[in-house]
């Protein structure tokens, strides 16, 4: 039953996760309440994708060693912090911080979560049902974003406070759900798994050799990548 309550806590997660108020209005954010230009826009998502790439394998290390439960409650914690930055001031720099911060946070959950909602459900015995549960924990994701972004349109079109000052505060509001949804995986079970003996240098370095010998792996990662 323990693990049956995990597949609908990581339907939680996922869902809080999808909370992001900020995603209707984010042009604006950076342009009318950052005064930041298009090319400045262009080079923070480049500086995000760049560490997206770099920081996948050394997210997977720590999800490997000490559990994907850890590494999904870390995403949660960072996020919200990167969220918190984001609202703070209307710098280049500080965005710059943020969305290191933002790279770092989905790095750790990418593929820890999927995992985790896997071996649960492979310990259930409903590993070949596992499309119809992936299916709906992506729904989940889906239904905070389509509650979230109308959400937050009201949020910065609301005369809370003067027009833009509205428009941090769809990020510092995002930061709630995250922190919430770190606390909701905190109660789930780990699977039972083998936890590797190496230490995270190791790990991340075995993995880093494991991808060009494996060619769907690496297929899958190009694909990804792009």
């Amino acid at each position: 039953m323990a693990l049956m309550g995990n597949v609908r806590k990581l339907y939680a997660v996922r869902f809080l996760h999808g909370l992001a108020f900020f995603g209707a209005v984010s042009v604006p954010f950076f342009t009318d309440w950052g005064h930041l230009n298009y090319s400045q826009i262009f080079l923070l998502q480049m500086w995000f994708m760049f560490w997206g790439f770099v920081l996948e394998v050394p997210t997977g290390a720590i999800a490997d060693k000490f559990g994907r439960k850890i590494s999904i409650f870390l995403s949660g914690l960072v996020l919200a912090l990167a969220m918190l930055v984001y609202g703070w001031i209307p710098d280049f720099f500080v965005f710059l911080f943020a969305e290191f911060l933002f790279a770092l946070g989905l790095a750790l959950m990418s593929g820890a979560d999927k995992a985790l909602l896997f071996d649960s459900l492979k310990e259930l015995g409903k590993a070949a049902e596992s499309k119809a549960f992936f299916s709906r924990y992506a729904l989940f994701d889906t239904l905070g974003l389509v509650i979230a972004f109308p959400v937050g349109s009201m949020i910065a079109a609301s005369k809370i406070l003067p027009y833009p000052q509205t428009l941090p505060l769809t990020m510092t509001l995002t930061a709630m759900p995250l922190f919430l949804a770190a606390l909701v995986v905190l109660s789930v079970k780990e699977p039972k798994r083998e936890t590797p003996k190496e230490n995270l240098f190791r790990i991340g370095l075995n993995g880093i050799k494991y991808l060009p010998s494996h060619k769907a792996l690496r297929a899958l990662a190009i694909d990804m990548g792009l």
